[in-house]
């Protein structure tokens, strides 16, 4: 089965507290849809685009939803996630004919981020195991790697992260080569250690060969990164709502990829997607296969995307986009795969159009949650997704691919052997 260890995957039925409720979906959503009732004023408080001063006063809020968290959408997104469920499934469990030759298999993870101790003994080997299992991995690396600069370790920090080499090094291939072809590096803790912070963390991620979009150290230099495997070319662009210190965005020495309008949220044409089309169009040109855009979006401890994300989400696609890789929330939330210029593989309410033709179809993987976390205020923080794609050529030469395969990764925060934190597979978690 494709959706294995299904505990807190994709749809949260047992949190859900109008589950009983029936209607019929509304075609326009995410267009159109039910405002929420009867939920709690912390459960709206969103610290995104504001200063740390500006969040002080909400500080209670934001502890009480980090604890709690967001289970609630309105209920015409909850019916859409149910419907899209058989449709994942039957394309999870779909096997490449004979007349397909698989070109690449490749794994994405959510949040990279600091975690405080055990640097060099917090992988666990199964998980190891298992991702030498795939070609290649992609993932957001939220934390700077400043080697110049103290890594904390003894008390709480969620404003100004820095993290060890090892905390990417561990995962190495046995010919020292890193699992992570590339990893996205435009979110909020980018600057949490200034100028130097982003200049170090690059240095270093050249010097292991792990390809980063979503800083750079040149305004000239291009925002996107490309890549082959086993001549598939892929093209790779990272990018987020902003800093927690909104301000220093300005004052940065280094162009850091930014989509306006995702923080504080603004109705959908107030959102400034104008570079991911530009990337996206420049991507084609240089031929791209498969076109993947990381974003550092949505809201933290919220267990569903805002319909106007999904909006966004669908722009996106239409701008060319064949995934999106979600990231920011800290906890996972549900996907869903799109047909676009006709594509008829499976059934669909919904149809996308690119304006180019050629039918495919889109993977929107709004939120992985945490790969690697120190965060343990609850369970939910402490799972993340991993997702693998197999990209195939089909007997008329096109490029498509299909799911693989997920499994959760687990954060144990105080592992019995070591004392520290162990990140493993969850079926592993005994």
């Amino acid at each position: 089965m494709f959706l294995k260890n299904s505990k807190n995957f994709l749809f949260f039925l047992f949190f859900l507290t109008i589950s009983s409720v029936t209607m019929s979906a509304d075609k326009e959503f995410p267009y159109t849809w039910t405002p929420e009732t009867n939920v709690p004023d912390w459960a709206f408080f969103r610290a995104e685009g504001r200063t740390l001063v500006e969040s002080l006063p909400h500080a209670m809020a934001y502890c009480t939803k980090a604890a709690r968290m967001k289970k609630t959408a309105p209920i015409e997104e909850i019916q859409y996630f149910r419907a899209a469920e058989e449709t994942i499934k039957s394309l999870g469990q779909k096997r490449s004919p004979a007349q397909e030759t698989v070109l690449a298999k490749f794994g994405m993870v959510g949040d990279i981020m600091w975690i405080r101790q055990g640097w060099t003994d917090f992988l666990d080997q199964r998980l190891s195991n298992y991702m030498q299992g795939w070609d290649f991995w992609l993932g957001n690396l939220e934390t700077p790697i400043a080697t110049s600069v103290r890594v904390p370790h003894l008390l709480p920090d969620t404003r100004w992260f820095n993290s060890a080499p090892e905390l990417l090094t561990s995962f190495s291939r046995k010919d020292g080569t890193n699992l992570f072809a590339a990893v996205g590096f435009s979110n909020n803790h980018v600057l949490d250690q200034g100028p130097v912070g982003i200049s170090e963390t690059l240095a270093f991620l050249e010097q292991l060969k792990v390809l980063t979009s979503g800083s750079r150290l040149k305004a000239q230099d291009k925002p996107y990164v490309t890549f082959s495997k086993n001549g598939v070319k892929f093209g790779f662009y990272s990018a987020g709502w902003g800093l927690n210190d909104p301000p220093s965005l300005l004052k940065s020495p280094y162009p850091i990829n930014v989509v306006p309008g995702l923080a504080p949220p603004q109705p959908l044409e107030k959102v400034d997607i104008s570079q991911i089309k530009s990337v996206l169009s420049d991507m084609s040109q240089e031929g791209c296969d498969i076109k993947i855009i990381s974003l550092h979006w949505g809201h933290e401890h919220e267990l569903f995307p805002s319909p106007v994300q999904m909006q966004l989400a669908r722009k996106i696609v239409e701008s060319g986009a064949d995934i999106i890789m979600g990231h920011h929330p800290h906890v996972v939330q549900p996907f869903e795969i799109l047909p676009v210029n006709g594509y008829s593989e499976f059934p669909s309410k919904v149809m996308l159009h690119d304006g180019a033709g050629k039918p495919r179809k889109a993977l929107i993987l709004y939120s992985l949650g945490n790969f690697s976390t120190a965060m343990n205020a609850c369970y939910e923080v402490q799972v993340g997704q991993t997702i693998v794609v197999e990209v195939i050529k089909r007997a008329d030469g096109s490029i498509d691919w299909n799911l693989k395969d997920a499994e959760q990764v687990y954060n144990e925060p105080k592992d019995p052997s070591t004392g520290h934190l162990k990140l493993m597979l969850l079926r592993d978690h005994k």
